[in-house]
């Protein structure tokens, strides 16, 4: 299916159906419902490329990869289950720099974060302090609509469809995570 034929003198959208990466996605959605209703595409064509809309809100951050390394969704407050998860990142004190480098791609993207926070965590094995850094996202419904995508009965799985949504830069930061 070729859509990018229709958008040639409209440089501000842009849609790449072969690399699932949607900008402007309500902009988009608005004119899929419109090339329905004109005859241009079917309803199962729309009703395919709506879930691809909104699993890629962030398309140019590596968010599937990092949930498959180090990163967590956290589950809704349970003292408040209307409150949405978010992502939780963190490092040893030695990989702070690769922590910040995670939380620029992030913010570039339009993830919205919290700041990094760096603290001594004491190990009661060894009673050696180490450092740690961490940064959340903020708490939004993208987050809780991803969990049960990755987790499991509170556990973190490889999802059936991973290979229709990942892209190469997920799997780089996955690779820097887990190696």
């Amino acid at each position: 299916m070729k859509v990018r034929g229709l958008f040639n003198n409209m440089n501000s959208a842009l849609l790449t159906l072969s690399n699932y990466k949607v900008y402007y996605y309500y902009f988009i959605i608005f004119t899929m419902i419109g090339w329905l209703s004109w005859g241009y595409i079917s309803e199962s064509v729309l009703l395919s490329v709506l879930p691809l809309i909104h699993l890629n809100k962030y398309p140019n951050a590596p968010i599937w990869g990092l949930i498959l390394g180090d990163a967590t969704i956290s589950n809704c407050n349970l003292r408040n289950p209307k409150h949405n998860s978010r992502l939780m990142l963190g490092q040893g004190g030695s990989h702070l720099s690769y922590l910040e480098y995670i939380y620029s791609t992030l913010v570039t993207a339009g993830v919205k974060c919290g700041k990094i926070s760096v603290s001594h965590r004491l190990d009661p094995r060894t009673n050696k302090s180490y450092l740690k850094a961490v940064f959340y996202t903020s708490r939004d419904s993208y987050w809780s609509e991803l969990r049960p995508i990755f987790y499991e009965n509170g556990i973190k799985r490889i999802p059936m469809n991973l290979g229709e949504y990942i892209t190469a830069m997920d799997l780089a930061f996955w690779m820097m995570d887990d190696g």
